[in-house]
């Protein structure tokens, strides 16, 4: 990431969810001057405004176009005893799948 987002963005992390397909990354990205939250992939990125994060705690709500717009709920918090981030992405209202994830900052 270069020093550039490193100013930029206050809180980042890198997500897997680990889906019956294989396993898919997402960078999160926290601008607090913005009050956004952008999620990138491959694909392309999305921000909302609808987040909650801490020092032990992540929780997002967002909207993906799959082609038709769906919702995603995520939420993952810091296992202390693994010294990780693990919880899960609720993808519309049918699919829900654990994610782990690493905190840059």
């Amino acid at each position: 990431m270069s020093d550039e987002k490193n100013i930029k963005y206050a809180h980042s992390f890198t997500v897997t969810a680990h889906t019956p397909f294989g396993d898919d990354e997402y960078l999160f990205l926290v601008d607090e001057l913005a009050g956004e939250l952008e999620v990138s992939t491959q694909r392309g990125s999305v921000k909302t405004k609808k987040y909650i994060v801490g020092e032990d705690l992540l929780e997002a709500d967002f909207c993906i176009e799959t082609p038709m717009t769906t919702s995603v709920h995520i939420s993952f918090k810091k296992n202390e005893s693994e010294q990780k981030y693990v919880g899960i992405v609720e993808i519309g209202e049918f699919l829900s799948t654990p994610v782990t994830a690493k905190r840059h900052q």
